[in-house]
């Protein structure tokens, strides 16, 4: 049975479809590799339209109210952000259009078809195409230099290209896995599979062979608190919650540790933690080591935010000089308290008029993803698709998913 086929009814095919093709092209490298406006506008618009498709005229007409809301959100608040690195009308339109792809997971979850898919179908298949990537991505670090990490520095066009065709995971995808891991070790733990263990520990020596510091940080915490949540046993949650604490106070000599472990099989990966560990910031605002240049940009956004509280660069002339490394903070200083409020209004209108309510923030897994989120959000830059893909569209299928297991088991009660 194919794994595309994963709608119930023909318009739930038509949403299905759009669905896969749509997570093939965040999940993999291979269609980003191609041109942006040959080959990817084509594809993410035959997207759009087989999502309009599936929907009713009711639904069609919200997302296409959603789809404007998005776009002027988009332009004023996140391109704008970044529009003095354009010099030309096609790399603005291209980047904007990127952006646009980064919300387009709102606007499936904002169309209430999820309920016409096989959500375990669906989430298999999201696992087969973690595995391909993350199995690529690690074979490509043996073969190329620190690939992984060139992806996440700009300007690099014919060296992404490279990359991107043999299929190795950049910036997005090592933290799509950072928030995926607690959602695939809960359903590990609730149906055990062997398969799914070994994609887990492959996800993680793929975060490991990546050299993102941050990343294996926050895929090591999601991963013990997850665990912590697992087990049945207060003793057991109890001996988790103290091993975290006493890595958390042993850091220094952790990071120590494993700068002169990791000399010989990753010199980069070894250099980002020894740069933690001689971290040294002056009043003047000067730093050499990687923690203290990052402290030095997040000030930069909150001074922008700082200097012009209510609407930051907004409407400014001379626009204030925002760091870049922080999603939350360049935000605030591009949009000030302004776009804040907008931000939050936009969030209500699709709590109250879409099925983005059924995300159950109470489950402690999805919990876990949202938190682990929030601290990409503080300390790094958050749009790309595979982020939005995962704090969106899987906490809806998990939700759903539990919803439906709890519908079958009170059906197969009233049959008693």
């Amino acid at each position: 049975m194919s794994w595309l086929k994963f709608g119930y009814t023909p318009s739930g095919s038509k949403f299905a479809l759009s669905l896969a093709i749509f997570t093939f092209y965040s999940l993999t490298g291979v269609l980003r590799g191609l041109s942006l406006m040959g080959i990817q506008m084509p594809i993410i618009i035959v997207c759009y339209i087989l999502l309009l498709a599936s929907c009713n005229k009711p639904a069609q007409s919200r997302i296409i109210f959603i789809t404007f809301l998005l776009i002027l959100f988009d332009f004023f608040f996140v391109f704008m952000q970044d529009a003095q690195r354009f010099d030309s009308v096609q790399k603005a339109i291209g980047f904007n259009y990127s952006i646009f792809v980064s919300f387009f997971p709102v606007l499936y979850a904002a169309s209430g078809n999820l309920s016409k898919i096989d959500r375990e179908k669906f989430f298999h298949f999201i696992c087969i195409l973690v595995g391909f990537t993350a199995t690529t991505t690690i074979l490509g670090t043996f073969v190329y230099e620190s690939p992984c990490r060139e992806l996440a520095t700009p300007d690099n066009v014919d060296l992404d290209r490279l990359y991107k065709s043999h299929n190795i995971g950049g910036y997005g995808f090592i933290y799509f896995i950072v928030l995926f891991a607690p959602i695939l070790l809960k359903d590990i733990i609730q149906k055990y599979s062997i398969i799914k263990l070994a994609l887990l520990i492959v996800c993680g020596f793929c975060v490991l062979r990546s050299e993102y510091t941050t990343a294996l940080l926050l895929f090591i915490l999601g991963i013990a608190i997850a665990l912590s949540i697992g087990f049945k046993s207060k003793t057991l949650r109890l001996i988790v919650v103290v091993g975290i604490v006493v890595l958390f106070f042993s850091l220094q000599d952790i990071f120590n540790w494993a700068s002169s472990a990791l000399s010989d099989t990753s010199y980069m990966m070894s250099k980002r933690f020894e740069m933690i560990t001689d971290y040294d910031y002056s009043d003047s605002g000067n730093a050499e080591d990687d923690l203290g240049i990052r402290i030095v940009l997040y000030m930069q956004s909150f001074k922008a935010f700082i200097s012009r509280p209510l609407f930051g660069n907004l409407l400014a002339s001379q626009k204030g000089i925002l760091g870049g490394h922080s999603e939350i903070l360049d935000f605030l200083g591009n949009g000030g308290l302004f776009g804040l409020f907008l931000f939050i209004m936009i969030i209500r209108y699709l709590r109250r008029n879409t099925p983005l309510y059924n995300i159950n923030l109470s489950d402690p897994y999805i919990k876990t993803t949202m938190i682990v989120a929030l601290i990409i959000a503080l300390i790094n830059t958050f749009l790309t698709p595979e982020l939005y893909f995962a704090i969106l569209i899987i906490p809806l299928l998990v939700e759903m998913e539990l919803k439906d297991n709890v519908n079958k088991k009170v059906i197969k009660v009233a049959i008693r």
